[in-house]
C-alpha cells in the first residue's frame, strides 16, 4: 500500500524526531564508543583510523549508540530508523552523495544526505539537523527541511545546512545516489566511498587504479606501507609522482600532478587518499633518487653502528 503524501510527512517529522531524540546514549567518551561499536566490525582492526570507523558503522549502532560522527552516520540513521518503523509507515529513501566543486577529484569535501520520494515521483533530499532558517522551501511543506533541486547525478544541489549557508560554500555536484543498503554495503568502505564521491576523467581513474595496485602490494600480509616501498616498486613508472619533504618539517610525502593540479598521498592504506597541496615544498626527488637516497642512508648508518 502506498502512503499518501500526509503519511509520509508524518513518517518523516516521526523519524526525525526519534533521530535528535535517542532514547539510548552510550556513556564515555565519543571515540572510545566509535572504537567499541567498530570492534568486531569485519576490515576494522587496531589500526583503523577514525575516518574508516566512523564511515563503516551501521545506522543501528549509531542511532543504539546516541551519537553521530558525521553527515553519513545521520543519513544511515535516518534509512534504519525508517527500516523500524511499522510497515505501513516506512518511505522510500536513498542516500544522496554531493561533493564540493573543488574537490571533485579528491573527494575530500562532502555531504551526504538521505532522500525521500513523494507522491509526485520527485526524490527529495532533506538535511537531518542545524537547517537553515534562510532556506528555500517546499511551498506546501515549508516545515520540512527538503533540498529543492533536482537529485541527478551531475546536477547541482543547494545545501540548507546552517553551517554551510553561513560559510557560503558553493552549490555541491551530486555524485551518487543509491538504496540505503547499497551504501551501507558498499561506502561503509573509506576507499569505496572515495570513488563514489568523486568525478574523474578516465586518465586519473587510471593514476589512481596504479597508484592503489601499489598501495595494496604494500600493505598487504600485515605489513605497513612506507615511502621507499612505494617508491621501490614504482620507480620505473611514467606516472608524474615525486617525493616532497615540506618546509620546516623532516617527514617526507608523495605528490602526483594531476591535471595540473598538485595532491599529495600517504602509503599506509590500501586506497588512495589525495589530498590538494597545501604546504610550501622544501626538497623533491624522483621515486629513483629517492630510492638512491634511503639505501645509501641505511648503508651509513649500519656503518656508525660497526
Amino acid at each position: 500500500m502506498k502512503l499518501t503524501d500526509e503519511q509520509r510527512i508524518k513518517s518523516i517529522k516521526k523519524i526525525l524526531q526519534m533521530q535528535r531524540h535517542p532514547v539510548h546514549k552510550d556513556k564515555g567518551d565519543k571515540a572510545d564508543i566509535l572504537i567499541s561499536r567498530t570492534k568486531n566490525y569485519p576490515g576494522i582492526t587496531e589500526k583503523s583510523t577514525d575516518f574508516e570507523r566512523f564511515f563503516a558503522i551501521s545506522g543501528k549502532d549509531t542511532y543504539e549508540s546516541g551519537q553521530q560522527w558525521s553527515c553519513g552516520t545521520e543519513a544511515k540513521t535516518f534509512c534504519y530508523l525508517n527500516s523500524i518503523l511499522p510497515k505501513n509507515e516506512q518511505l522510500e529513501v536513498k542516500i544522496m552523495i554531493s561533493t564540493h566543486p573543488n574537490h571533485l577529484i579528491d573527494s575530500m569535501a562532502n555531504h551526504t544526505l538521505p532522500c525521500v520520494k513523494m507522491g509526485d515521483g520527485k526524490w527529495y533530499a532533506l538535511e537531518p539537523t542545524s537547517v537553515a532558517e534562510n532556506r528555500i522551501r517546499h511551498p506546501m511543506y515549508p516545515d520540512i527541511p527538503f533540498l529543492m533541486d533536482e537529485l541527478k547525478v551531475g546536477n547541482q544541489i543547494h545545501h540548507i545546512k546552517k553551517g554551510m549557508v553561513e560559510r557560503g560554500n558553493p552549490p555541491y555536484e551530486i555524485t551518487a545516489i543509491m538504496s540505503w543498503q547499497e551504501y551501507e554495503e558498499k561506502c561503509s568502505d573509506f576507499g569505496t566511498f572515495l570513488k563514489y564521491g568523486s568525478k574523474r576523467d578516465k586518465k586519473t581513474k587510471t593514476i589512481i587504479a596504479t597508484i592503489e595496485t601499489v598501495l595494496q602490494q604494500i600493505n598487504s600480509n600485515g605489513q605497513i606501507g612506507n615511502t621507499y616501498n612505494f617508491c621501490k616498486l614504482m620507480q620505473g613508472s611514467k606516472l608524474p609522482i615525486k617525493v616532497v619533504k615540506p618546509k620546516g618539517y623532516d617527514f617526507t610525502e608523495l605528490l602526483i600532478s594531476i591535471n595540473g593540479e598538485l595532491y599529495k598521498f600517504g602509503t599506509r592504506h590500501k586506497y588512495a587518499m589525495i589530498q590538494k597541496l597545501q604546504y610550501k615544498i622544501d626538497k623533491e626527488w624522483t621515486m629513483s633518487d629517492y630510492v638512491k637516497l634511503y639505501k645509501q642512508n641505511s648503508i651509513n648508518k649500519n656503518k656508525e653502528h660497526e
